[in-house]
């Protein structure tokens, strides 16, 4: 894959860079102002988020060793 490094920033950040380079998606590892379970990542792909039952079924893809190559 090519990555493009954008740095530290907020989170909107990710969300202009990911347009304005014209990019499948970004990631980007949050952290708060909240306690540190509030921290994580951010996740993009093809223009919107990733989250609730996509993440939960890509961390069980993940635990389970399921790749479809790398």
């Amino acid at each position: 894959i090519d990555v493009i490094r954008r740095g530290q920033g907020p989170s909107p950040m990710l969300y202009f860079a990911t347009q304005e380079l014209d990019v499948g998606g970004g990631i980007q590892v949050t952290g708060s102002h909240n306690p540190a379970d509030y921290n994580g990542f951010k996740m993009l792909l093809a223009g919107r988020s990733v989250f609730g039952a996509e993440i939960k079924a890509l961390g069980e893809r993940c635990a389970a060793g399921r790749w479809s190559e790398g």
